[in-house]
């Protein structure tokens, strides 16, 4: 990410541009000291994340970076002060070294290469002119992996302060002044340049005569990985940032109401359900396609366009083409699981492998091939979705929500009881968007009371219409209206509080 230059005031402290730092060294008095931030500043790019990006094989470092990055265990492993982004990048750092023990010789190559195409060139130019004060590199990143790039460089470091392998949390948690200090001493600081570009450093510019906050405009921030895409990283990070949609939404909704209307009429039930997970997943993978085309969409075409900064932060993640090797990687078991899945529940091992010699593997393949047909309908439909106005989407969206039900029938079955739920999910989820748009405000959470109401008056209006009342008797319709029901009771309690009288003031 481009760091701009710019003047912003931090306390006493001020952004300053290139040439003032570049007069500042120009100034500085024979002995005196300067100290040098390291990344995003000598270093143009962050080291700490370089070094991450650089684990092999590249595949299961980012799948290590991935995970922690979701389970977050500094936040609940480490001792209470450490905890949180203080202890982040060090417990990244230890794991990933302990784990992939080849990654510090690793790094020696690519450091050499690193360090010419990444140095600040401008500032090494303009400390090539002093010859008699001291150069500190005082960083909080890793010595261990400053000291690589450092060794490249025809620049006359005197001392590098920076954290530890071991303590490296415990450096971090004491702060970069206090590191600073008890390496220099209080008086060489009084006297002292510091060129940072971190606004982190503020109690150390304060305590400095010469501080220079600066920021270069060459400096990029690339996240580890962050070229290699994971599955609902973009839905569960970015697009539904803090709402737990992987596991509210699409594993507790979609993925539990998919089995419900689908697998329990298998006759291998078990198997049937693990397809349908391996099926939904590969479903998602082509469907957050559409969920980053459509804030690249944003950004570029759309006059106003409402971006978080998660999309901002992200943005380099963003690959249009790796979730379709995902998307096959998941579909190939879905379809051999569902085909495994026509013959009787087994629980033994040996009927299970009969299961899958007795696969019609020419079926398996025309199944695949239909599977994909239908997730290039659903990449085709939301690439129309993400290019037409906000009134012609409300009329899309619904489409859009049929794939995440019906759309599974091109391969599964389903009976009256599953094709009412699935028509209830699609309209709830129709109406609440239809809203949204039409009222231009914020959404009204009321779709699981909404899909509550409209499967009981469709399976009512069936039962009905059939003169056939045996439905409601069916265990099917009632596991799945329980679950229904549960899923909207925190709803329905918000919705009962505003129920009252036309005369109560309170309730108007």
């Amino acid at each position: 990410m481009t760091q701009k230059t710019e003047n912003i005031a931090y306390t006493d402290v001020v952004c300053q541009p290139a040439e003032k730092t570049f007069t500042a060294i120009s100034s500085i008095a024979s002995g005196e000291t300067v100290i040098i931030d390291f990344d995003e500043t000598l270093f143009l790019h962050n080291s700490t994340e370089e070094y991450l990006n650089s684990l092999q094989p590249r595949f299961l470092g980012a799948l290590l970076l991935f995970a922690l990055s979701f389970l977050k265990p500094w936040n609940w492993l480490m001792p209470k002060p450490y905890r949180g982004e203080v202890s982040r990048d060090w417990f990244r750092v230890i794991l990933a070294t302990i784990l992939f023990p080849w990654t510090p010789f690793l790094w020696q190559r690519k450091a050499k290469k690193y360090s010419l195409d990444w140095c600040n060139k401008s500032l090494f130019s303009a400390l090539a002119s002093m010859t008699e004060s001291p150069i500190i590199i005082a960083s909080n990143g890793f010595e261990f992996i400053i000291a690589p790039v450092i060794q490249h460089w025809d620049l006359p470091v005197d001392q590098v302060i920076a954290c530890r392998f071991w303590r490296g949390v415990s450096d971090r948690f004491t702060g970069k002044l206090a590191l600073v200090t008890d390496a220099l001493g209080q008086d060489t600081l009084k006297n002292a340049l510091v060129i940072t570009d971190s606004e982190d450093d503020l109690p150390l510019l304060r305590s400095v005569g010469k501080p220079c906050l600066t920021r270069w405009p060459e400096a990029r921030y690339r996240r580890a990985m962050g070229d290699i895409y994971f599955p609902f990283f973009y839905t569960e990070k970015v697009k539904q940032l803090n709402r737990n949609y992987l596991t509210k939404v699409i594993l507790a909704e979609d993925l539990v109401f998919l089995i419900l209307c689908t697998s329990w009429l298998s006759p291998n039930p078990v198997l049937h359900g693990i397809s349908m997970a391996f099926l939904m997943t590969a479903f998602w993978c082509v469907y957050e396609v559409g969920y980053m085309e459509n804030d690249l969409v944003a950004e570029q075409l759309e006059s106003t366009p409402t971006l978080a900064q998660t999309y901002l932060d992200n943005k380099d993640r963003i690959n249009l083409i790796q979730p379709w090797y995902w998307a096959v990687l998941f579909s190939i078991p879905g379809v051999l699981l569902l085909q495994a899945a026509q013959f009787p529940l087994a629980w033994s091992l040996k009927p299970l492998v009969e299961s899958f010699q007795n696969l019609d593997w020419l079926a398996a393949i025309a199944d695949t091939a239909k599977w994909m047909a239908f997730l290039l309908l659903v990449r085709f439909t939301f690439w129309v979705y993400n290019y037409v106005n906000k009134p012609t989407r409300i009329w899309l969206y619904p489409l859009l929500q049929v794939y995440k039900c019906f759309g599974f029938l091109v391969l599964a079955t389903t009976n009256l009881i599953g094709s009412m739920f699935f028509a209830a999910q699609t309209l709830s989820r129709w109406i609440c968007y239809f809203v949204y748009r039409y009222s231009k405000g914020s959404w009204y959470k009321v779709g699981q009371i909404l899909r509550c109401v409209i499967f009981a008056l469709l399976v009512v209006a069936v039962a009905f219409g059939l003169n056939d009342f045996s439905l409601l008797a069916s265990w099917q319709l009632g596991v799945i209206f329980t679950y229904v029901v549960i899923k909207s009771i925190r709803e329905m309690k918000l919705v009962i509080k505003d129920f009252g009288l036309i005369n109560d003031p309170s309730k108007s």
